[in-house]
């Protein structure tokens, strides 16, 4: 479901102004998507602080972010002559796309984002105007609105049951294996078997037996 009637005043002038200064969250999917086109793996896009993690502060997970540079610039930000273009724009993360909406997955809904908006205001207060449907579709986000989905209600479980920082001070064992599932949902894929696509399956899976055996044995 997507709010088809609600319309977006959203033309991108190439001011790169959303790319400054700004934290842009990233799902498995899209670090897998960046690796995979840069020819790296996702392991080494962590080394070489491209990406970072944070805290989440709904959930105390620790999410991935893209690393801007020492003068606050998104590293795939590239000035030509007077306009800024991304050099990711094909692979560009889901967040990226639907800017400057924000999505609830919850819900399946797009909403407006003041605080993106007022970064961009001359993008933002274009006459012209076009449906979410429709901007979506031209972003192509729509498809990748599901995967996002999957991704946040894994975090959210996983969240609920301890795995996150404010919850496991003192608990050895727990945090090691909530490093290891970090590793696995960030930094493993795609690896050296060449996979097309991020294995969300799989991973999904593997996660949910070792927490299941965790919480069996302890």
């Amino acid at each position: 479901m997507t709010n088809s009637i609600l319309l977006v005043s959203y033309f991108c002038k190439l001011s790169g102004k959303c790319c400054f200064n700004n934290l842009v969250p990233l799902s498995p999917f899209d670090i897998f998507r960046i690796a995979k086109n840069l020819n790296l793996k996702a392991e080494e896009l962590f080394i070489k602080k491209i990406f970072a993690y944070k805290i989440s502060g709904s959930t105390y997970f620790m999410e991935p972010v893209i690393q801007m540079r020492s003068n606050q610039v998104c590293p795939f930000l590239e000035k030509k002559e007077e306009l800024y273009k991304c050099t990711i724009y094909k692979q560009r993360p889901f967040a990226c796309r639907i800017f400057p909406l924000k999505y609830d997955p919850d819900n399946d809904i797009y909403l407006r984002n003041e605080r993106s908006e007022a970064r961009c205001p001359e993008c933002t207060n274009s006459q012209e105007k076009i449906s979410i449907n429709d901007y979506l579709l031209q972003n192509e986000a729509n498809e990748l609105s599901s995967e996002y989905s999957q991704y946040r209600n894994l975090v959210e479980k996983l969240s609920l049951k301890g795995y996150n920082v404010k919850e496991l001070s003192g608990k050895k064992l727990k945090q090691k294996l909530f490093f290891k599932i970090q590793k696995l949902l960030f930094e493993t894929f795609p690896s050296s078997n060449g996979e097309e696509i991020y294995p969300w399956a799989e991973v999904e899976e593997s996660i949910q037996t070792w927490v299941q055996n965790y919480e069996s044995e302890n």
